[in-house]
């Protein structure tokens, strides 16, 4: 995540082929938020795309 910081952007888009069972399955929850829970703490705004093609923005 040190790494993170030094990239030229602040923004991390997640396509909704990664966030589809999400809802239904605590372990794909689990394994996302493990991901992105380090870039929110670093200032990171991260949205994801519902399979709806609705956008939502994740908060630490």
């Amino acid at each position: 995540m040190s790494r993170a910081k030094r990239l030229p952007f602040t923004e991390l888009k997640i396509d909704r082929a990664f966030v589809m069972d999400v809802g239904e399955s605590s372990s794909s929850r689990t394994a996302l938020l493990s991901d992105v829970a380090p870039l929110l703490a670093t200032g990171f705004s991260v949205q994801t795309e519902a399979s709806n093609g609705a956008e939502q923005t994740l908060t630490a």
